[in-house]
């Protein structure tokens, strides 16, 4: 599940979250300035290819 934490919305719900399929979703949002997730490493590594320079917050 992809959200907007600062609005609590949801921006997409997917069955498949392989890191394409994020890297994919992640490039269609526009209006983020950090990234919130659980650190699981093909959500890292797709984080850091769309977006190198955002913070990551770790999702516990």
């Amino acid at each position: 599940m992809l959200t907007n934490v600062e609005k609590h919305t949801i921006y997409d719900i997917q069955q498949n979250l392989n890191k394409e399929t994020v890297v994919q979703r992640l490039s269609e949002i526009s209006d983020k300035y950090c990234i919130k997730m659980e650190m699981w490493q093909p959500y890292k590594d797709a984080v850091k290819t769309v977006h190198a320079k955002l913070s990551l917050i770790r999702f516990k």
